[in-house]
């Protein structure tokens, strides 16, 4: 996945007259559109040498030279280098049908193309990746691995207790550490833009609509009074820039065609209400009570004062129509039933602070400081003035 290594061990393997490697395998049939076995093969012929065991210390490991994060994005648990070949593979093809060739610089040196199956959200089975070569005999379909947990800056899958102290720009990320990055007016972002499987600190400043990514670019994208809307809209597996217009209800994706879908007023909820592994545009309005999910319609669920929460509480992978209503301190889940949780002034920050698949109801209590996760106890971190990550979308007015 490294383009300066992979060429490394590419010339290695021409100066040694193998051009390409064929290994021994026994050939099942792939899935629809799942490319060859050949391709395969050149692939990890390019980055590993076809080593599956290969650990240079390079922060790289197997075949198919899978960084950690991005292992554990596709669900794989361990080192990679140390999981058995079908395990690779399965891994790898779970990650294309996610990215396609993309996050492999060896696809472009081999002129690998994408087919109709590649990021095509299809989570495969292992029976499916067995033509593939990694040899040896496929273990039971596994379910499905959770997917990236809301607010997790250290890839273990759970939601970790983060806030933004806009006095002096810094994120405080329990468990994880302090870091400077930001300034007083910026908005915090909850998103993993580089599809590593976990979160990086990240601001919008509404002053001029320009994103800054720590470890990324610093992109202008948007104007003042826009909301931010990072997710991932497009099933790449990383979050994509995005801004929703209130005074418009129109939505600007990076590199997507802009949709009108809302009014002045609404509040933006995008989340994977499907679960085809894409953010559906959608909003909540306030005046009515009715969320509004692009391709799935209109839902009555919820009443003036409340607070939109899309989050999966029941780990189907679906995201939950869900609100929380501070005047009682009493969460609302659709097909669920209510549960009193919080209290007036406390904010709520759903998220799977667990790693089993499903969001906890939790709130943050800005007076205070402090945290409170359903079935899990309360600690505090922050203080007064700080804002918690997630951050819910909300009209510029509101803004802190």
């Amino acid at each position: 996945m490294r383009n300066g290594y992979a060429r490394r061990i590419r010339r290695q393997l021409i100066a040694a007259g193998v051009v390409s490697i064929a290994l021994a395998v026994t050939v099942t049939t792939p899935a629809l559109a799942d490319p060859p076995t050949n391709d395969w093969a050149r692939l990890r012929g390019c980055e590993s040498g076809g080593n599956y065991s290969i650990n240079t210390g390079n922060g790289y490991y197997g075949a198919y030279q899978f960084s950690q994060g991005t292992w554990t994005s596709v669900g794989g648990s361990g080192r990679p280098d140390l999981a058995a070949p079908y395990e690779q593979d399965y891994r790898a093809l779970y990650l294309y049908r996610m990215r396609g060739w993309q996050p492999w610089g060896c696809a472009s040196i081999e002129g690998l193309v994408n087919d109709s199956d590649a990021a095509s959200g299809r989570v495969p089975t292992y029976a499916e990746s067995a033509y593939i070569g990694g040899g040896g005999p496929p273990p039971p379909a596994p379910t499905a691995p959770p997917r990236p947990a809301s607010s997790d800056f250290n890839g273990d899958g759970r939601s970790d207790a983060a806030v933004f102290r806009p006095s002096t720009g810094t994120w405080f990320v329990r468990g994880v550490g302090v870091t400077a990055y930001g300034r007083a007016g910026d908005l915090p972002l909850d998103a993993d833009f580089t599809g590593a499987g976990r979160r990086a600190p990240a601001v919008f400043r509404p002053a001029d609509g320009t994103w800054y990514v720590d470890g990324g670019a610093t992109v202008r994208y948007g104007q003042a009074k826009d909301v931010p809307v990072p997710a991932d809209y497009s099933g790449a597996g990383r979050a994509g820039i995005a801004v929703f217009r209130p005074s418009t209800g129109q939505w600007f994706r990076w590199g997507l065609a802009p949709v009108t879908y809302g009014r002045a007023g609404d509040v933006p909820v995008p989340a994977d209400y499907t679960g085809d592994g894409r953010a559906d545009v959608a909003v909540f309005r306030p005046s009515t009570g009715t969320w509004y999910v692009s391709g799935l319609g209109e839902v009555a669920y919820g009443r003036v004062g409340d607070v939109p929460v899309a989050r999966d509480f029941t780990g189907d992978r679906r995201a939950d129509v869900a609100v929380f209503r501070p005047s009682n301190g009493t969460w609302y889940v659709h097909g669920l039933a209510s549960v009193a949780y919080g209290r007036a002034g406390d904010i709520p920050v759903a998220g799977d602070v667990d790693g089993d698949g499903r969001a906890e109801m939790s709130v943050f209590r800005p007076a205070t400081g402090a945290w409170y996760f359903f079935g899990h106890g309360a600690y505090i971190y922050g203080q007064r003035g700080d804002l918690s990550l997630p951050m819910r979308p909300r009209a510029h007015s509101q803004r802190p």
